[in-house]
């Protein structure tokens, strides 16, 4: 048994094959509107759901709230896995680690991705957990070139500071050069 609504019939309320259905076959939208909120709950009344007048939108898995927007974006509570690519597309993008975000990933426009962190300890650190004979960890620095040539630097580690006027200097630099790319004889 179907109820349905509208001149055309547009919108169906009905039960089928152990399923209840709210059907707008209609070519405008299906709004559903309150007051407060908007709330899907299971049938034991456990949130699922929440739109929130002039406020925010969760979601919930199993009654427990693991996503919610704000004006200054979302809060996301949990692990979150991607299995695709995952774009941060801002030019001054951040990404915080820590409670206090002791530590953050900052990229700069044109400058790439800078590691910040407060105080003194290790800042980067590689870890091999690997039993085998196989060397690791392994810090490669790789210049992937479409047209290498005879004396091309392929890489640097620079140290620098500041000196007591507040300005840059290098302390010390490593660099790295291609004397010969030839096949054979590099």
């Amino acid at each position: 048994v179907k109820a349905n609504f509208g001149a055309s019939n547009d919108l169906e309320i009905f039960h089928g094959s152990g399923h209840s259905f709210i059907v707008d076959t209609g070519t405008g939208n299906l709004n559903i509107k309150g007051s407060a909120a908007v709330k899907i709950q299971s049938a034991a009344g456990e949130d699922m759901f929440t739109a929130n007048t002039d406020g925010s939108v969760e979601l919930y898995h199993n009654n427990v709230k693991k996503f919610e927007t704000s004006a200054a974006g979302g809060t996301f509570t949990g692990d979150l896995t991607v299995s695709d690519d995952l774009f941060m597309l801002s030019d001054a993008a951040v990404i915080h680690f820590g409670a206090d975000s002791e530590v953050t990933l900052v990229h700069e426009h044109n400058e790439g991705l800078t590691i910040i962190t407060e105080g003194t300890a290790d800042t980067l650190t590689l870890l091999s957990n690997d039993d085998g004979t196989s060397a690791g960890p392994t810090f490669e620095l790789r210049r992937n070139s479409t047209s290498p040539a005879d004396n091309d630097g392929v890489g640097a580690i620079v140290w620098t500071s500041d000196n007591d006027a507040g300005q840059e200097f290098q302390a010390a630099i490593i660099k790295a050069q291609a004397t010969d790319v030839s096949d054979g004889t590099e």
